[in-house]
């Protein structure tokens, strides 16, 4: 009896349990929680209920409090992260200690100051990027693949005994020390902008991005990283660097150091290298035949530049703050050697040359053209005194006076000069003589060979494209210009100042190094790519829809006084960051091939083209871009996209990236895919009957099946070693089919 009592109170209580409800405080939660997995539907969750879940995913909105977590018990996904990118969540602690099948939790952006995992054994996926955290501990975690702690406050970085360990951001830090003796299996690591002072990367020997940029190293070991494709070590402290054996690098950027020598003898794959901002001697690299892109400025000490002869550059700058600017012309790759002609260039003005402690000791500025007034003081002292570089660009005081007088000096003569411009009836200088044969051809109306101030004024749009005009003088007095064409030239000044009714410019493909449209307030259409400009200024540019800057070298973009841009094109610069939150218009981005670490397109509800190819980006959320057609978001180091929100995508790009998973089943649109060079292990394309291009090359499939893709033109599986057998369809012939020689084809 006593017995029968007690199994009675068992089922009783197991009963009562699973019918308990729990308690959850925050209101919005509980919301979330109701409307997606009440099953009974009596506006509670119940333990049961709770014990189901699987998939929790909560960010539109910020959480106040998790409390309640601890029931779900066989959770495998939390997502908390607050999505809005222009503000933190107010999640201040989160306890998942109850949730022993946790594999991936993602709580970005909130104010969390501690995270506990010790009990989340099967943990794969932390994300804990945006916020507040001093100290994190994921040691033991034997099977976490990926963790992004980035831009929080880390200290402290214990990741021992992570042997499963592939992608690690923790950059944004103010991490002093970080071993990675736990991370054999280390492929991507960020550890930019902390205040490491050594690195040993030799345990990750499958290392093959690496950003350590921005720290405080004297010494950094790479030695035994052989698969090392992208380094990332400038702003630092290096004096010396060895990479003889990092044969497959490509990418290199070791400027602002305090480099000597720099040997890239052993490093035949190199594509881009900066060094500038060093303290090198020569420079020689004709052992890189496949070198597209240089940058050495700002090298006083530099003398000596050897390149390969007749070699395809397409990017090469030699600038030095402090004595000579190297050109390079793209067409025959000689280099020139020409003085600076401006003392307020806005070149030198960007040259950060904090690392330089003796810097100056290079070249007396009198021997400059870009030699300062004496002042005072200089007059006082002796005939043999020399202002030094180092002087003239520490010298904060001297160097803005110096700027303002100069600055106002300038505005005043060019108001004069535009004031006497627009009245001007005489006739117009034109030095360059293909331009004036162009201008007569086109606007001498009177028939007498020349032009005059009238027939200038008359001109509102002109196209002068193609010309291989060198020099533009005299453009100046046209000044009712609406519209002008000049791309594919070699001109390498443009002031559109005298031009205030100037709606579109194109000078694309030129040699500009310096470009002023700040008194163009009407300008709407700007394209200025390839060209070699480092700095555009399009503040004073409200009215601005279209801006195409691709590849003209820039370190930043400030795009936030252009809340019209619906078209943005600056891919192939060397932007780490780009702020477009006030360019809600946006219709077009192309941000590709830059240095971006984030890059938030949520509040872009009209986007119907992205290409945030070539990066750095972990993570990339496109749920809210429901009119996306293209997506190109290759070449990163993401380990997921979904797009499963984006049924008109019919362009899809996610190559070389770090998937394991992709569901395209709901992309009915999608013509083309390329989801090649990940990690991939299945592929269902059933459902993409519109599909005519996929490329899935690189992956670890085994089986290929794209019977029901009848529209499919071409189709490239190879190389793959994983392949095993490729069904396709018998009727369809491929203007381009690449298989594995091993793999089996099976026609159905």
């Amino acid at each position: 009896m006593k017995k029968n009592i007690i199994v009675l109170f068992a089922a009783s209580s197991l009963l009562y349990a699973s019918a308990q409800t729990v308690v959850i405080p925050d209101a919005d939660f509980k919301a979330y929680l109701v409307t997606s997995f009440d099953a009974d539907g009596n506006g509670e969750i119940s333990a049961a209920e709770a014990q189901a879940v699987r998939k929790i995913e909560y960010t539109d909105r910020p959480l106040q409090s998790l409390s309640g977590i601890e029931a779900f018990t066989a959770l495998e996904e939390l997502d908390c992260s607050y999505a809005n990118p222009f503000e933190r969540g107010g999640l201040t602690q989160i306890d998942v200690s109850q949730n022993p099948s946790l594999k991936v939790l993602r709580c970005d952006n909130n104010s969390l100051e501690q995270i506990n995992v010790s009990h989340n054994a099967a943990l794969r996926e932390l994300h804990c990027r945006n916020n507040k955290l001093s100290a994190l501990d994921v040691s033991g975690r034997k099977e976490l693949e990926e963790l992004l702690c980035d831009n929080n406050r880390l200290k402290r970085l214990q990741t021992a005994d992570c042997p499963s360990l592939s992608l690690m951001n923790c950059s944004m830090n103010q991490l002093e020390a970080l071993d990675l003796q736990g991370c054999p299996s280390l492929r991507w690591l960020n550890c930019a902008e902390n205040q490491l002072t050594t690195l040993d990367a030799s345990p990750a020997v499958g290392l093959e991005q690496l950003y350590c940029n921005d720290n405080r190293l004297a010494s950094l070991d790479v030695l035994q990283n052989g698969a090392l494709r992208q380094l990332y070590c400038g702003h630092n402290r290096l004096d010396s660097i060895d990479l003889s054996r990092n044969t497959a690098l490509t990418d290199l950027d070791c400027g602002n150091n305090r480099l000597t020598r720099l040997d890239v003898s052993q490093n035949a794959a190199l594509t881009e290298l900066e060094c500038s901002i060093n303290r090198l001697a020569e420079l020689d690299v004709t052992h890189n035949p496949e070198l597209k892109q240089l940058y050495c400025n700002a090298i006083p000490t530099l003398t000596a530049i050897r390149l390969i002869k007749d070699q395809a550059y397409r990017t090469l700058s030699y600038q030095t703050a402090s004595v000579t600017t190297y050109r390079v012309d793209r067409e025959t790759a000689v280099a020139e050697v020409a003085p600076l002609a401006e003392p307020s260039h806005p070149e030198v003005a960007d040259v950060d040359v904090k690392n330089l402690p003796d810097f100056a000791q290079a070249a007396p500025v009198r021997s400059m053209s870009t030699a300062a007034p004496e002042t005072k003081e200089e007059k006082a002292q002796p005939a043999t005194h020399t202002r030094t570089a180092r002087e003239i660009f520490f010298d904060e005081e001297y160097r803005r006076e110096e700027a303002r007088k100069a600055e106002e000096a300038k505005r005043v003569a060019e108001e004069s000069r535009r004031a006497s411009i627009r009245s001007y009836n005489g006739i117009v200088s034109v030095p360059d003589a293909e331009f004036k044969t162009f201008l007569v051809q086109s606007f001498d109306t009177d028939g007498n060979g020349e032009i005059s101030g009238a027939e200038a004024r008359a001109v509102t749009s002109m196209d002068c494209s193609g010309l291989n005009l060198s020099s533009v003088e005299g453009l100046e007095y046209f000044t009712s210009l609406e519209e002008l064409k000049c791309q594919d030239n070699r001109i390498t000044t443009l002031d559109m100042s005298y031009f205030p009714a100037l709606r579109s410019l194109d000078c694309a493909r030129n040699k500009l190094h310096y470009l002023n449209v700040k008194a163009n307030p009407k300008l709407v259409d700007l394209e200025c790519s390839d060209n070699n400009l480092i700095n555009l200024d399009v503040s004073r540019n409200p009215a601005l829809r279209t801006l195409g800057c691709n590849s003209i070298r820039l370190i930043r973009l400030d795009v936030t006084k252009n809340p019209e841009l619906e078209a943005l094109k600056c891919g192939n610069n060397h932007l780490a960051e780009l702020n477009i939150a006030n360019n809600r218009r946006l219709d077009t981005l192309n941000c590709s091939k830059n240095k971006l670490k984030l890059l938030t397109v949520s509040h872009l509800d009209g986007l119907n083209y992205l290409d945030c190819s070539g990066n750095q980006l972990t993570a990339i959320d496109v749920s809210r871009n429901k009119k996306l057609g293209t997506l190109d978001c290759g070449m990163n180091a993401l380990s997921k996209v979904d797009v499963s929100k984006n049924l008109a995508l019919a362009d899809f790009a996610c190559n070389g990236n770090l998937l394991d998973d992709l569901d395209v089943a709901i992309n009915t649109e999608l013509v083309s895919l390329n989801c090649a060079n990940n990690r991939l292990t299945q592929l269902d394309v059933s459902r993409n009957a519109a599909l005519k291009r996929l490329r899935c090359m690189g992956n670890r499939l085994t089986v290929v099946d794209v019977r029901k893709n009848l529209k499919l033109k071409f189709l490239e599986s190879a190389p793959m070693p994983t392949l095993e057998t490729l069904y396709c369809p018998q009727e369809v012939i491929y203007s381009k089919l690449a298989y594995p020689i091993m793999s089996k084809v099976v026609y159905k």
